[in-house]
């Protein structure tokens, strides 16, 4: 859960307004998520260079004992409504020091441009998810936002959900020759308390 979901008027004294944290409780669900994907094999964890997607991607490489990789085109869709100007992220040695687990080496294959139009949105979230793919070792885990996990199940299995991501949620996929199957949907199972907005997140 994003802290300005809880307070919208958090924006107004913020240094980064455009770059929201998570709330306590969505810190709390950032760590639970963590602890139900502490024993599945994970490789490679990637992230949303937003501070939120960090913060849930930093508690999960805790307990799966990998760094975090930023990766740039799994971050928000940036268009005008949302982004009134390209939104401003505080410095990698800033990053570096709240995050010890986060790789000094940036992973980014895709670079968005601001504004994006939708569709350009989703043609950076597929190129980004299918590069990650092809170099991939083993089970990753890939950390973004509502618009952009939908983006990516559109890219494998070729069906764009109609529901927004919750705050927190697994999905997961597995791959059948060529194709990809969800296995799992927007699980929350995993949560002790649910929270969730019909904001993308």
């Amino acid at each position: 859960m994003r802290v300005d979901f809880e307070n919208p008027d958090w924006s107004r004294t913020a240094a980064f307004p455009s770059d929201p944290p998570l709330s306590d409780l969505g810190r709390r669900q950032a760590c639970e998520l963590g602890r139900a994907l502490a024993d599945k094999g994970i490789r490679a964890v990637y992230a949303s260079p937003f501070w939120r997607c960090l913060e849930t991607a930093h508690a999960i490489a805790q307990q799966v004992g990998c760094p975090v990789r930023i990766e740039r085109g799994l971050g928000e869709w940036l268009n005008q409504e949302w982004f009134p100007a390209p939104p401003e992220f505080v410095s990698g040695e800033e990053r570096g020091a709240h995050f010890p687990l986060l790789s000094a080496v940036e992973a980014s294959k895709v670079i968005p441009a601001w504004p994006e139009t939708e569709g350009i949105a989703r043609e950076r979230q597929a190129s980004a998810v299918k590069a990650l793919i092809a170099g991939a070792s083993g089970p990753m885990v890939l950390v973004g936002h509502g618009h952009s996990v939908q983006g990516m199940l559109a890219a494998l299995t070729g069906c764009l959900p109609h529901e927004v991501p919750p705050c927190a949620s697994i999905t997961r996929l597995s791959r059948l020759g060529n194709r990809w199957q969800a296995r799992k949907l927007f699980d929350t199972s995993h949560l002790s308390v649910q929270g969730n907005s019909s904001r993308f997140v």
